[in-house]
């Protein structure tokens, strides 16, 4: 198989691959997976203590019985409230 065949039996691969909306991983699995990361966000630290201060105004609203049954996991989960951590 010369350089040439094996190169259009792969062009024709990817065009049957694209007639069923299908791309192959391998040309780009180093660009989504490098050998040394490649961050592009931010690291950011959250402190808890400022988070607890904004949610605890929402506890009142979103807590609720009303509230409770749509935080249910599953068919015969019994609606008793979420942990409060405290």
């Amino acid at each position: 198989m010369t350089q040439t065949s094996g190169q259009a039996r792969l062009d024709q691969f990817y065009t049957d691959l694209g007639e069923y909306d299908l791309k192959p991983l391998w040309p780009i699995a180093m660009e989504l997976m490098p050998l040394e990361p490649r961050p592009r966000t931010v690291p950011w630290l959250w402190r808890w203590k400022t988070l607890r201060e904004l949610a605890e105004p929402a506890t009142p609203a979103t807590c609720t019985p009303a509230t409770w049954s749509s935080r249910r996991a599953g068919p015969g989960t019994t609606t008793t409230p979420p942990a409060s951590g405290r």
